[in-house]
């Protein structure tokens, strides 16, 4: 009889560490689902800090601060999101660094173009004058 029990408490031992083995795993990736799903709501939370770096713009310090200290309200999380978007990054910067020294460049130019002009005005008025009173120089 003794026999027959160990028999039949053998034959139970295996088919329940079965169970504790796949309870185990399902376990394993429940954790698992619950770390990815962590990670994602942290990226996700700090989309306009990650947005701001990347772009690297001038008030990213500040855009950082909201997006962790006001983060937590939607709206802090909109606000700072939306002011790392509209924010003018380096390059867009340097273009309009650039651009404004073109326009600089050009107006120095035309400036330069008008005092010619101006100059060469002058030149002919004189020119005109002196021959104007070589006229009356003669006529008396």
């Amino acid at each position: 009889m003794n026999s027959a029990m160990n028999s039949v408490s053998s034959n139970v031992a295996p088919s329940g560490s079965s169970g504790a083995a796949t309870g185990g795993i399902a376990m394993i990736v429940i954790l698992l689902l619950l770390l990815v799903a962590v990670v994602a709501c942290i990226v996700i939370y700090l989309v306009p800090t990650i947005v701001c770096i990347a772009k690297g713009t001038k008030r990213a310090w500040a855009i950082i601060l909201i997006n962790i200290f006001l983060g937590w309200s939607f709206l802090g999380w909109l606000g700072a999101l939306i002011w790392a978007i509209c924010e003018p990054g380096r390059k867009k910067r340097a273009q309009r660094l650039a651009e404004q020294k073109e326009k600089e460049a050009q107006q120095r130019q035309m400036m330069m173009q008008q005092q010619q002009i101006l100059q060469q005005q002058q030149q002919i008025l004189q020119q005109q004058a002196s021959s104007v009173v070589n006229n009356v120089n003669t006529e008396n």
